[in-house]
């Protein structure tokens, strides 16, 4: 498995340049902000059992995990360039093939032979392994040597936005009640948690669709292309 170095990685400085590496920075400072405030929430409670210990200790296992999962696919390298194929392969080609030039056949790819599965990214300008999409929110192509990261990285958030909301929502509502709160952190309250409530949602939906991909044994451009091919045939 071939790491990315990320200041030089064309993952990260393309696509458009620079922007990709600010969603990632932005990304890591959205999960700053809510465990920040699941924080807050939890050590200004009065009174704190071994039930609110357990929540504590499992959420901060999930973020720990997440962060986990979400570095190693950021570092994580699915270019086909980055795992050449053998050379008795490659002299096999030119020995039997000499007469044909033998590329992907896609923008400017000079690769001898394309890997099956593999698709073309425009954004990272290279040839990526069984690529499931480009995702700018971790500034580089899921493919098949970073995809379970992906997928992981989804579950552990998924369920660390739904603990969360078990958690955390009621708390924030008894303390918007309380009228001695400070206004300041009453604001900074809800829009982490009206921003986690809708995130964990859309983090079902998002879960549920990459699991049946995985049952079905398919990337999203090839789910996507079956569809369209589908709505042409009709």
């Amino acid at each position: 498995m071939k790491l990315i170095t990320i200041f030089n990685s064309k993952a990260i400085w393309t696509g458009p340049k620079k922007v990709t590496f600010i969603m990632v920075l932005i990304t890591l400072l959205f999960i700053l902000l809510i465990w920040s405030t699941f924080i807050d929430l939890w050590f200004n409670k009065s009174n704190i059992n071994f039930g609110d210990i357990i929540y504590i200790i499992s959420f901060h296992i999930i973020v720990i995990l997440l962060l986990i999962s979400y570095i190693r696919c950021v570092i994580t390298s699915s270019y086909v360039i980055d795992y050449p194929l053998p050379n008795n392969y490659i002299n096999y080609m030119n020995e039997y093939y000499s007469d044909i030039t033998i590329t992907t056949g896609n923008k400017g790819c000079n690769i001898i032979c394309k890997p099956y599965r593999a698709h073309h990214c425009s954004l990272c300008n290279q040839c990526v392994i069984a690529m499931d999409h480009h995702c700018p929110w971790i500034g580089n192509c899921v493919g098949k040597l970073n995809y379970k990261f992906f997928v992981l990285f989804i579950l552990y958030t998924t369920i660390g936005t739904w603990l969360y909301n078990i958690i955390g929502i009621p708390l924030i509502l008894s303390r918007f009640n309380n009228e001695s709160q400070d206004e300041e952190l009453n604001v900074r309250h809800m829009f982490s948690s009206v921003f986690n409530f809708s995130f964990s949602l859309v983090l079902i939906f998002f879960s549920y669709y990459h699991i049946t991909l995985i049952h079905n044994n398919r990337t999203t451009l090839e789910q996507l292309n079956e569809t369209r091919s589908q709505h042409i045939q009709q």
